[in-house]
């Protein structure tokens, strides 16, 4: 009996993975956009780097919130005991509770990253579609959100 031939071995899964690593954004390169921008040495900013690392993790250890204001949120939080299917031994196996990290965009660099379709990248679908309801009755009343906008600040609701 043979092996079912995997997705990642066919040319199709190879173009599929080149296609998503084309999408990454490699520590080199990230230097070399700051160095462009600043002005900075690399190594300096390579330098910099590591010892943004070495914070990021002192913080989480000490069960602290790391918070990059218009940036990100990294926060430690605990991760509940499951169980997990492991498909390679084809065995459900208990996970226990364990420390994990969650890193949060901020709103404002969604947006600006996004346009107005950044905010509701951030949202849970059923947020998003709130969204989606309350826009569309903005658009229905014929007001533009600006007039919407000194309506709510009339109203103290803003």
């Amino acid at each position: 009996m043979s092996k079912k031939n995997t997705n990642k071995n066919t040319e199709e899964g190879l173009r599929k993975r080149k296609e998503t690593f084309d999408k990454f954004v490699n520590q080199d390169e990230i230097i070399a956009r700051i160095a462009d921008k600043t002005g900075l040495k690399k190594m300096d900013i390579k330098e910099m780097l590591r010892a943004f690392k070495e914070v990021v993790v002192d913080v989480l250890r000490e069960d602290k919130i790391l918070f990059l204001k218009n940036v990100l949120t990294i926060r430690p939080t605990i991760v509940k005991g499951r169980n997990r299917y492991m498909p390679e031994s084809r065995k459900v196996v208990y996970i226990q509770e364990h420390k994990g990290v969650k890193i949060v965009p901020s709103e404002k660099l969604a947006v600006r990253a996004y346009g107005d379709d950044g905010l509701k990248r951030l949202l849970q679908p059923e947020e998003a579609r709130e969204l989606e309801k309350i826009s569309e009755l903005i658009k229905a009343s014929g007001r533009t959100p600006e007039e919407w906008k000194r309506m709510l600040k009339r109203n103290g609701t803003v």
